[in-house]
């Protein structure tokens, strides 16, 4: 017997499926090769949203404000796609509006899941909507890599780190061949760089195309066995990134 056929998807249904067909997967945990955390770059679903001159984002919008006023298409696409990704993401596209309205803007991510910003909407009908937008923002705020930086990030925090390839080993640390997604990617490289994964702690620490290493006595053995490596690698500038363990 034949299927029923399905009717016309709603646009904003096509662009959540865009979101899981074009998902990028973080390997930045230094405890197993195995795990992945999906993201989703956050440039490229702009793009999407300007193809045909707008219209994709025009339909969406006709789409959540039928009666109503819509926010302003160039203000959004400017400031607030990441928001307006994780509500519709979470099932509360039309509070865009609000956001825009109360300057909640991509900027201002990552929102704190202890404290609710003034201005936020409220849900009568759902309790859990901030918690929600809390637990799904990750997944569309990625940090951008770049020179000369040092910053912490914790656990949950997923990094742009799309391969790695071990390369050496000394003391307590592992030597590894990155790739940064190209989207965050804003160091001086040709798309690859050398990162130090320090497993004891369970703590990941990059330094990325470095010529040089901080010493810490974490990594002060696992540094001067993995010189003679580190010495090839020809960067004129050392990044440091470090996020607290997994699991807590």
């Amino acid at each position: 017997m034949a299927q029923p056929q399905r009717g016309p998807q709603s646009h904003v249904e096509d662009f959540l499926e865009w979101l899981r067909k074009n998902q990028a997967y973080s390997r930045s945990d230094p405890d197993t090769e195995a795990r992945r955390r999906a993201f989703v770059p956050i440039c490229e679903a702009k793009k999407y949203l300007e193809a045909d001159d707008g219209e994709k984002l025009e339909d969406i919008l006709d789409e959540l404000f039928p009666n109503d006023q819509q926010p302003d298409s160039k203000t959004l696409l400017d400031k607030y796609v990441a928001v307006f990704c994780i509500l519709l993401k979470i099932g509360h596209g039309p509070a865009i509006s609000i956001l825009i309205r109360k300057e909640l803007h991509d900027h201002k991510l990552l929102f704190d899941p202890t404290h609710q910003p003034e201005g936020f909407p409220q849900d009568a009908t759902d309790t859990n909507f901030y918690h929600n937008f809390c637990e799904e923002q990750r997944v569309f705020h990625a940090p951008d890599f770049e020179n000369q930086m040092d910053k912490e990030f914790d656990a949950k925090r997923i990094l742009p780190i799309v391969d790695k390839k071990q390369i050496a080993t000394g003391g307590s640390a592992f030597l590894y061949e990155i790739r940064i997604h190209p989207a965050y990617n804003k160091l001086l490289s040709d798309g690859y760089s050398f990162a130090v994964t320090v497993r004891k702690p369970s703590i990941l620490q990059l330094w990325l195309g470095s010529l040089t290493f901080k010493r810490t006595p974490a990594t002060l053995s696992a540094i001067h066995s993995l010189s003679r490596h580190i010495e090839h690698q020809k960067r004129p500038h050392i990044t440091r990134v470090k996020q607290t363990p997994f699991g807590n």
